[in-house]
């Protein structure tokens, strides 16, 4: 019987958070791993809500956000 690898999905959840995790290297990644983790981890319903909880202005959120996914998109694909 053939050794089954562990579900894809479980692969990937890892390869981001570990790669979320990277990308608090200076001041500015802490913010955009933040704003990533109130939107996607905790599932803030809203962006709104999510900045709300930063305590930030919405567009100092969608700042960090759109920060946050091209690092780690630079992340994933350096591997």
């Amino acid at each position: 019987m053939p050794v089954r690898s562990p579900a894809p999905a479980a692969g990937l959840r890892d390869a981001v958070l570990t790669a979320l995790d990277a990308i608090q290297t200076d001041p500015a990644g802490v913010k955009a791993h933040e704003a990533v983790t109130a939107t996607c981890i905790t599932a803030s319903r809203t962006h709104r809500s999510a900045a709300h909880r930063l305590g930030v202005p919405c567009g100092t959120y969608r700042r960090h956000l759109a920060l946050a996914k091209e690092r780690l998109v630079e992340r994933l694909l350096r591997g």
